[in-house]
């Protein structure tokens, strides 16, 4: 089975990790989004697994070069536990993918025999295409993310235990937070209040993303070339992605002209 997708779509996404931006977009393709950060990775699943405790992702391709997708060791117990390096897809700028292309079964296995058996995924980029004036583009986005919802935190109750005080436990079953005075932990009297640290802690996420690309073709010559840049600040303070990507390409074809007598 096969099934290609269009780079336009992909890039509307506006993903900072292309194997996100597969999300509903493949007929049995299944991401498994990390909590790990703008830097996380993503699994990609193609109708299910195959294997209980060996890799279930499909190989990528990239203009016919296979790529390391891999996602960083499983987690083997308490003092082995596993660590996410990101996957090689997200190093992929998505501006500069023409097509991608999903193989499943034996079709997959024709081409790439055993390294297929959790399916392909063929990334065709852009080799340069005949466009009307300068074949110039610019784009800049920008967006936004923040926590869907907050639990709930009590209100009523401040530092301490069994309704007293105590300003050396983090506890909040203290007396009930009425303005009173108390002394800190550092010695200085201050108003018995509440926090909500979940919020405080949390902040805004901004994702921003600048690209330039020159797309042309001279006669027989295609050239394409882009540079983008990527600047994700995550939820969590101290968690971000910075990327660079540039990119040229010039693809040449040559007729020969051949006269027998």
């Amino acid at each position: 089975a096969m099934q290609e997708v269009k780079g336009e779509t992909l890039v509307s996404a506006k993903e900072p990790n292309l194997a996100n931006a597969l999300s509903g977009k493949v007929a049995g393709l299944q991401v498994i989004r990390s909590s790990d950060g703008p830097a996380g990775s993503a699994k990609i699943l193609l109708r299910g697994s195959n294997s209980l405790t060996g890799s279930n992702q499909p190989l990528i391709v990239v203009d016919g070069i296979p790529i390391d997708n891999f996602t960083g060791a499983p987690d083997n117990g308490y003092w082995n536990r596993s660590l996410d390096m990101g996957n090689g897809i997200a190093d992929i700028n998505p501006d500069d993918i023409e097509s991608l292309s999903v193989l499943k079964g034996p079709s997959a296995a024709a081409l790439y025999g055993s390294r297929a058996g959790n399916g392909v995924i063929l990334i065709t980029t852009k080799s340069g295409k005949r466009q009307n004036g300068l074949g110039i583009t610019l784009s800049s986005t920008v967006g936004f993310e923040s926590i869907f919802t907050n639990p709930d935190m009590q209100s009523s109750y401040g530092q301490g235990m069994d309704g007293v005080y105590k300003e050396d436990l983090t506890t909040s079953w203290g007396p009930k937070a009425e303005g009173q005075s108390v002394t800190n932990w550092d010695g200085k009297s201050v108003p018995l209040a509440t926090y909500d640290n979940v919020d405080n802690f949390m902040q805004t996420g901004v994702t921003q993303t600048h690209s330039l690309s020159f797309q042309q073709q001279f006669k027989s010559t295609g050239v394409y070339t882009s540079f983008n840049r990527l600047e994700d600040k995550g939820l969590v303070p101290g968690i971000k992605l910075t990327r660079t990507n540039l990119t040229a390409r010039a693809v040449v074809h040559f007729t020969l002209d051949c006269e027998y007598h």
